[in-house]
């Protein structure tokens, strides 16, 4: 009996960021055995005729992850799945199902909690053995997992193990989706000069070691561990000889926390002749922002950083941060980038809980000091949201902002519009009105920035090349039949 397997990430719109969990679960079985590629396919739902192409491929098992603003949009689509795939056995994984297991109901048969690929793995011998059934006695046996039985009984397994040296897990293979939804051209700017290179993704952490209140990272990670120096050269060698690309989003909360593992990247780069020919975009944290961390990001080849200011109230940033950064630490590391000559993009959160319009005000001239930054390549802002499973969830339940039983999960969804976007949750020191008005002068600062990009000297030139290579693409690529629908 074949046993195809159809992994989904449904995401919140239609700017694609490619599922390294569902990649990195693919790859795993993959590399385990129990599984050959042809048998498995990645989906998003950013594709435009994904639902086609997945009834098509005939999967014995649809695995669905989704975060708390797609829950709704990811149970329309496993009610779907019963309706059109039948016999198909449905599995809900990511951070939703992970912070709220015992909200696990209908249309899925099974809720992968935490870390997927031990669990999934496991998931999947125990289908094999039971031709396609679910076994309640076995599935008791595997850790990691919430089901109902025959009776409609909710019911939880052991808690799952952390993978515990990251290395074990195999490097990403990238094909298991098409290229075109994966590597994208994108301008990039490179000291005073812009150019328009094949981008790629790639995760050399999980978890984080901090823990700010708004944050939910730790109800998947709860333990902070790293990809070793050779594993991370490793998979940018992969990405830059196999599928060519020459710029990489480096997606960790946090990369500059250990300064001796980007001390070894950087040398085994070296080794390899890799240093110079590929750039990089991080995550970072401003108080770990010294003079060693830029003179390794330069070294690198890092040419953008991603902050998370927050805020421009010192009261507003010690809550969100847990006492960890305080405003000079962002103003610090604004200064210690511009010396030398590192993209800052900067992110703020506005309606915190106790949050006054003073405060927002403090934002606000922050981040119109970052406008007149010429290091500055982009701002974005929004809305602050209370997280399943975080300090903030716990307030706005206490306070009874938010109940389970009335409660909206696309109001959780970010990046989507302003309507949305600015939905407020806490209105106990300002009311809706006035936040929309703080709304529109920290939106127009945005803007901002991007509209001094584009005065640059050779931005417009890269920015029609990129049209043209993204329409191509779309002509090339359209459908991606040959991929998707495999005999």
């Amino acid at each position: 009996m074949s046993f195809k397997v159809a992994l989904v990430h449904v995401s919140s719109n239609k700017d694609f960021f490619p599922p390294i969990g569902l990649l990195s679960i693919g790859s795993y079985l993959i590399e385990e055995g129990i599984i050959i590629k042809k048998d498995i396919v990645i989906f998003d739902t950013a594709h435009d005729n994904f639902f086609y192409f997945l009834k098509k491929f005939k999967p014995s098992i649809v695995g669905i992850s989704c975060a708390t603003g797609t829950f709704d949009k990811a149970t329309k689509l496993g009610w779907l799945v019963k309706q059109k795939i039948k016999g198909a056995k449905i599995f809900l994984g990511g951070v939703h199902i992970s912070s709220l297991p015992h909200l696990f109901d209908q249309p899925f048969d099974i809720g992968v909690i935490g870390e997927g690929e031990e669990t999934f793995l496991n998931l999947y011998k125990q289908l094999v053995l039971s031709q396609g059934k679910l076994n309640f006695k076995k599935l008791a046996k595997i850790p990691g997992i919430v089901y109902r039985d025959f009776k409609g009984k909710l019911c939880f397994t052991q808690k799952a193990s952390l993978i515990k040296l990251l290395d074990k897990i195999p490097l990403i293979d990238w094909s298991l989706i098409p290229s075109f939804y994966v590597f994208k051209n994108k301008i990039v700017k490179i000291d005073n000069d812009f150019k328009l290179l094949k981008s790629g993704f790639l995760l050399t952490s999980r978890g984080c070691p901090y823990r700010c209140v708004f944050c939910a990272r730790s109800v998947l990670w709860p333990k902070y561990r790293f990809f070793s120096a050779e594993r991370i050269v490793s998979e940018v060698e992969n990405l830059y000889k196999k599928y060519k690309v020459r710029h990489i989003f480096i997606v960790d909360d946090t990369f500059n926390v250990s300064l001796k593992r980007l001390e070894e990247v950087v040398k085994l780069l070296d080794k390899k002749m890799l240093l110079g020919k590929v750039y990089f975009k991080v995550f970072a944290r401003a108080d770990l922002i010294t003079e060693k961390a830029c003179q390794l990001f330069r070294k690198l080849g890092v040419v953008e950083v991603i902050l998370g200011f927050e805020s421009g109230s010192e009261k507003i940033l010690r809550y969100l941060k847990a006492n960890t950064v305080t405003v000079a630490d962002n103003k610090r590391a604004v200064k210690l980038l511009g010396k030398y000559n590192l993209g800052i993009y900067g992110c703020f959160m506005f309606g915190s809980p106790g949050e006054t319009k003073e405060d927002m005000l403090k934002t606000l001239a922050f981040m119109r000091s970052l406008t007149k930054n010429k290091n500055t390549t982009k701002l974005v802002c929004g809305t602050t949201r209370p997280y399943p499973m975080t300090p903030l969830w716990d307030l706005a339940i206490k306070k009874k902002i938010i109940t389970i039983e009335k409660i909206r999960w696309k109001d959780f969804l970010i990046g989507v519009n302003d309507e949305e976007e600015k939905y407020l949750f806490f209105k106990d020191k300002i009311s809706q009105k006035e936040y929309d008005k703080i709304w529109k002068i920290a939106r127009r600062l945005c803007y901002a920035v991007s509209a001094k990009t584009k005065k640059i000297k050779g931005w417009k030139k890269i920015w029609r090349l990129q049209k043209l290579v993204t329409v191509i693409s779309r002509f090339v690529n359209y459908n991606n039949r040959k991929f998707f629908v495999r005999q």
